[in-house]
């Protein structure tokens, strides 16, 4: 019982993909008993789990459209985590789990050449440790990238930007991080590649 068991269902279909899971939703080496007892099996109360989803689905190839489009897909996930006076794994410590993430993706392809993606991501910490009524932590990123190959399935050159901010109440204070990364990968085999990438970072 010190592991996080769950169930999940998945699968694909002409450009369709699907998965949906629900689990334990307290993770490793932590205890799942809640109602400040610590149980010897699994023991969530009714309706207090971790639900998780993803859904996404290429448009070119679910309507089989000829077109230099070579993807078109959009997709996102969404993760719920509820708990009320769950045992912490030191047996002494009782918590309120309330965790809440979710993003969307946009993927755009080219000629089998050319392929932009974009994400956004946001997600909310609620367990009001500090018993404040506010939100213990609020976090967010947005990802774009770009993909180019030069020679098909041998030089790629690559483009990513990337931020991350994350709003702290316990601690106080935003913290923001930004990177940019521009690389070039070789391809040896279609399962191995060669990666020269340089990153640059921005703190605020």
């Amino acid at each position: 019982y010190n592991r996080d068991m769950g169930l999940s269902i998945k699968g694909m279909y002409h450009g369709f993909i699907y998965s949906l899971m629900i689990s334990n939703g307290f993770g490793a080496n932590n205890f799942v008993g809640s109602s400040e007892d610590k149980q010897i099996i699994y023991s969530n109360r009714f309706g207090e789990y971790l639900y998780g989803g993803y859904i996404s689905i290429n448009f070119i190839e679910f309507f089989q459209i000829q077109s230099f489009v070579s993807t078109l897909c959009l997709g996102g996930h969404f993760n719920h985590n509820y708990h009320h006076d769950l045992l912490y794994n030191d047996t002494n410590t009782v918590l309120d789990i309330k965790r809440t993430s979710w993003s969307i993706n946009l993927l755009f392809g080219f000629f089998k050449q050319v392929q932009f993606m974009m994400l956004y991501a946001k997600g909310i910490i609620n367990d009001d440790i500090d018993d404040n009524n506010k939100r213990d932590l609020t976090y967010e990123g947005i990802i774009f990238s770009f993909l180019y190959d030069i020679l098909p399935n041998a030089v790629q050159i690559c483009f990513r930007y990337e931020t991350y901010t994350e709003q702290n109440t316990i601690f106080g204070g935003k913290d923001e991080r930004i990177n940019y990364t521009m690389g070039i990968n070789y391809f040896i085999h279609k399962n191995i590649k060669l990666q020269s990438n340089y990153l640059f970072k921005q703190l605020h």
